[in-house]
């Protein structure tokens, strides 16, 4: 019976898409199928809400290729026959949707925020565009449907009881696919910044690289992770790609997130939207970051960090 098929790469978002498919599901109606494609499928992958946990397997699928990852997500397709496809929107993710999109002549709904079912059934979604200065809203009439989320858009859902049956389906890749001969993983400090509740983030109010030293102390005395503006990971080269906050570095959503000598470009505001309360300090009364703040501080950082951080120890005791 057609239904819901999710699919991130991601264990976190596999499971924040099933927060979804429970949303839709009354209305859409049809099995919820989580799938898992490639080795170590989440052990605790069907107990948030699925009916169904398929593993597909076969050669070529020990490492992503999209290609090869499309010929899997396509058969089971074709088997479970779903009317709405939810797929993270990762770098992956979004990759493979917009393959699996034109394979299925399918409609494509990208990077949705909110979606619900409207009158006649058919899928509204809201996603957000020019930068995130504007909000669009996206019908579709036809079947199938897929929508990629960004992680962290929906909650994991609360344990639903007993784990969802579990199978393997064997699939073959058919499309002639780049092969894999060797990986060499890229330089980064080991962080996930999505995951982290308290980030301060570092720009180029920074003089050199040596003064970020000044944030790496204070977010450890406030508990918080480190994360920065475009030019001091690509530019300047200062920090890695996985602190990189904005709209085409990462989009983050903690309770709390500080800027530290960051102007406020649109690129960057659009990647911190979501967060619950932002803390902006910038020497510049006029920064663009002050109309998108909760709180701002008009002060030279190499003044304010040490004033904060001694106050941080003073409530520590």
């Amino acid at each position: 019976m057609p239904g819901i098929l999710t699919y991130s790469e991601h264990p976190r978002t596999a499971l924040e898409l099933q927060s979804l498919a429970a949303e839709l599901g009354p209305k859409v109606g049809g099995a919820r199928v989580a799938a898992w494609v490639g080795p170590n499928p989440p052990a605790d992958l069907g107990a948030y809400g699925a009916d169904e946990v398929v593993h597909l397997t076969g050669p070529g699928l020990d490492a992503f290729v999209t290609e090869a990852y499309t010929d899997a997500l396509a058969a089971l397709v074709d088997e479970a026959k779903p009317e709405v496809i939810l797929i993270g929107a990762t770098r992956s993710g979004k990759d493979l949707a917009g393959r699996l999109a034109a394979r299925l002549r399918a409609g494509s709904i990208s990077e949705a925020t909110k979606v619900a079912v409207g009158d006649g059934g058919a899928i509204e979604a809201e996603r957000t565009f020019l930068s995130g200065n504007a909000v669009q809203v996206v019908r579709a009439s036809a079947r199938p449907v897929i929508i990629t989320l960004p992680p962290r858009a929906f909650p994991v859902p609360e344990k639903a009881g007993p784990a969802a049956a579990g199978r393997e389906k064997a699939v073959t890749a058919t499309t002639r696919a780049p092969q894999v001969v060797d990986v060499k993983q890229k330089a980064a400090g080991g962080l996930r910044i999505e995951e982290a509740p308290f980030i301060v983030s570092a720009g180029r109010g920074f003089k050199k690289k040596e003064d970020l030293k000044l944030i790496e102390d204070l977010a450890h005395a406030l508990g918080a992770a480190v994360g920065c503006s475009r030019p001091l990971a690509t530019d300047l080269a200062w920090m890695t790609e996985d602190h990189w906050v904005g709209l085409s570095g990462h989009k983050v959503a903690p309770k709390v997130y500080m800027t530290l000598g960051i102007s406020g470009q649109i690129q960057h505001i659009a990647g911190i939207r979501d967060s619950g309360f932002i803390i902006s300090v910038n020497n510049d009364p006029n920064a663009p970051i002050f109309k998108n703040c909760d709180l701002g501080v008009v002060a030279d950082l190499y003044k304010f960090i040490p004033a904060l951080k001694a106050e941080a120890a003073k409530a520590k005791g």
